[in-house]
């Protein structure tokens, strides 16, 4: 299977194709491990990054706090997605921030009680949802039955994880095999969206990458799918189509980032300037999320993630090389950081999925200066 495709085929059918990319073969060959770290609104049931294995020191108190403002974030995202406020893959996002930051606490302190219990609760959440989506029975709704498959692929893959926490073999093989003919289908029913223009690149290279998140596929075809999806949502830009918008360009222009630095070996100058490169990018997402945002056409949950995607990064990086990082790219981050808390403090309307946003940047600040240890458990 190649990955080329005719820059003159593309031309001439990128513009008059609403959302399409590129074929389905051509799009289906080119992402491999485009979800391999990073949120970026995932889909994967947003819940399947790994736990880290640090082990923060931590008050009982900022534990208390933590536990606290993870079930408020927890309840309200889950209400709102409940009254069609949050979307799917927003509330997916959202509970997984909760639910790993919980488990990772679990796991620094060798709890294997509330572990469980939390993949439990990630396995009821998402029962919920997969069952709130096909009360809906809307069809001819734009995007219902993709999304009603992400959530039964996203309650498959929390199954298969507690299956394999309780040492289930045969309900973990189950459970896979569940997951690669939902990530087929949830393909095909995004890709008929994006043939009558209802569904956007972001939905189709997420499709894609769940398709072949299990198969392995190499770095390199990843890489050739997001230069060409870069390619295309450039010339829709220049054409002032909507999906060519700069903060979707720059999105993909980031992922391409992470990918050339995955591809790179750590310790060597290459790595290093990819490092560069990716923190840059990510910069420049952040920044040009927060023009739409103050404008109104993206949200300050779009704003949030695009930070939380800066902070899987600097994770990567740290787990990658032992120097520290800059100086400057943590001031950054924590500058940006402020700006998130400001927003939220400065929100008046706080009914509707504003609640849900607002509970996602306060985690994330909380998780953020509270998680700083590597040494100790709970003190």
């Amino acid at each position: 299977m190649t990955t080329d495709i005719s820059p003159q085929k593309k031309a001439e059918t990128e513009l008059s194709r609403h959302a399409v990319l590129i074929s389905r073969r051509t799009v289906l060959a080119g992402l491999g491990a485009f979800f391999a770290f990073g949120p970026d609104g995932v889909a994967q049931d947003a819940a399947s990054r790994s736990v880290t294995a640090q082990r923060p020191v931590i008050s009982q108190k900022s534990l208390n706090s933590l536990r606290v403002a993870s079930q408020r974030l927890i309840d309200q995202s889950r209400d709102s997605f409940d009254r069609g406020l949050v979307p799917l893959v927003d509330h997916l996002d959202q509970f997984s921030l909760a639910a790993n930051l919980n488990q990772r606490l679990a796991t620094s302190q060798n709890n294997r009680e509330t572990q469980l219990e939390w993949q439990r609760l990630q396995v009821r959440n998402l029962e919920g949802v997969a069952n709130q989506l096909e009360r809906f029975r809307q069809p001819a709704s734009a995007g219902w039955e993709a999304d009603a498959l992400l959530a039964r692929l996203s309650l498959a893959q929390a199954q298969s994880r507690l299956a394999a926490f309780e040492g289930r073999p045969d309900t973990v093989a189950a459970a896979q095999r569940a997951i690669n003919d939902l990530a087929r289908q949830h393909w095909d029913k995004r890709m008929d969206d994006a043939e009558m223009g209802l569904a956007t690149p972001l939905q189709l290279s997420r499709a894609a990458g769940l398709v072949f998140s299990s198969e392995n596929r190499s770095l390199a075809a990843d890489r050739n799918f997001l230069t060409q999806a870069i390619q295309a949502t450039d010339r829709w830009n220049l054409a002032g189509i909507g999906i060519g918008r700069d903060d979707v360009r720059e999105t993909f222009r980031f992922e391409l980032a992470r990918v050339d630095l995955q591809s790179a070996k750590p310790g060597t100058a290459v790595f290093n300037a990819q490092a560069q490169r990716a923190e840059a990018s990510v910069e420049k997402l952040f920044d040009t999320i927060s023009q739409f945002q103050s404008q109104g056409t993206a949200s300050l949950y779009d704003l949030a993630s695009a930070w939380r995607q800066r902070q899987d990064l600097h994770t990567f990086l740290e787990d990658s090389r032992p120097e520290p990082l800059p100086a400057e790219w943590q001031q950054r981050r924590s500058n940006d950081l402020r700006q998130l808390g400001r927003l939220a403090t400065q929100t008046a309307d706080r009914r509707g999925r504003a609640a849900a946003d607002i509970s996602y940047v306060e985690l994330l600040s909380l998780s953020e200066t509270t998680l700083t240890g590597k040494t100790s458990t709970v003190k």
